[in-house]
């Protein structure tokens, strides 16, 4: 059992350039509320080779497999909450299950599988 005693606060803000563009927002693995420490190696081996998969074989099984962002929210939280069970419940509440859900949706969008 994993008891995660410090969760990083999560900032969803655009940055705004000189010129009056906004940014686009950049996530990586990185991004993502896991224990730092000797345990991060196994979270992050856990959503490669778990997570995303499932995530991944989620939309593969809809009957829409490329229109599946909308419906994307309800299946992150399931998952993640089924994956990594020790850290869903450090995680629930204000602003974390959003700003995981919106971490896990760029980074699935931009990775190349």
């Amino acid at each position: 059992m994993v008891k995660v005693s410090e969760v990083p606060d999560i900032k969803l803000e655009r940055s705004v350039s000189g010129r009056g563009r906004i940014k686009k927002e950049r996530y990586t693995v990185g991004s993502l509320p896991f224990p730092r420490g000797s345990a991060s190696a196994i979270y992050n081996q856990h959503w490669r080779r778990v997570f995303k998969p499932s995530l991944i074989e989620w939309a593969a099984m809809s009957e829409d497999p490329f229109g599946t962002n909308v419906e994307m929210d309800e299946a992150v939280e399931g998952l993640w909450a089924e994956i990594f069970p020790s850290i869903a419940s450090e995680v629930n509440g204000s602003q974390g299950r959003p700003a995981i859900i919106q971490i896990v949706c760029h980074i699935v969008h931009s990775d190349s599988y």
